[in-house]
């Protein structure tokens, strides 16, 4: 009995090598032309080009889905809510408030320009509602005042009635005023 368990354990130890040798792959490499020839050249297929990427383009790139663009639009108006509801809780004066919101808008998103106004006026922001300018609409008892704020990559924004900082406060890419001011041209 103890015999053959001793040749079993034998038979055993010299056949386990070989089952393992021949199980085992060989390794095996090839010339990197036959690589080439098989896998074909990559770099035939690839082509690069230099691009002149600035902060707006960059921004336009990620914002081309509508999708995308919502998500962006709905992103600056909860964080710009959030914003001028921190600036109205300190009570600061009306004239102090407009100046506060747009600096804080323009410190955020700076590829937008911003206006904030109390008096009626006429907008025309260039692009559509949503993807290149957008609004909010704010009764703040808090200084007892209505705003509304808006925030465009490019326009016109023409302010009826009184001037002042009480009233109304922009920030961006001025091109030009006129009409004693109440007309601001806003570019790119």
């Amino acid at each position: 009995m103890k015999f053959s368990a001793l040749l079993t354990g034998l038979a055993f130890a010299f056949a386990l090598p070989t089952v393992l040798a021949a199980s085992l792959p060989e390794s095996r490499s090839s010339p990197a032309n036959q690589l080439t020839a098989r896998d074909g050249d990559a770099s035939k297929f690839l082509e690069t080009s230099q691009r002149d990427l600035n902060h707006s383009s960059i921004y336009k790139l990620e914002a081309r889905t509508l999708q995308a663009r919502q998500s962006t639009a709905h992103s600056i108006i909860d964080s710009v809510t959030n914003t001028v509801r921190d600036i109205a809780a300190r009570n600061p004066s009306r004239g102090d408030f407009t100046q506060q919101v747009v600096s804080a808008g323009s410190s955020n998103w700076p590829q937008y320009n911003w206006v904030i106004c109390h008096t009626s006026y006429i907008t025309r922001f260039d692009g559509g509602a949503e993807t290149d300018w957008d609004g909010i609409h704010w009764d703040l008892g808090s200084i007892g005042y209505v705003y509304d704020l808006y925030w465009f990559t490019s326009g016109t924004f023409e302010r009826h009635g009184d001037g002042g900082f009480i009233n109304w406060a922009y920030s961006g890419r001025v091109i030009s005023t006129s009409n004693n001011g109440a007309t601001v041209v806003f570019g790119k």
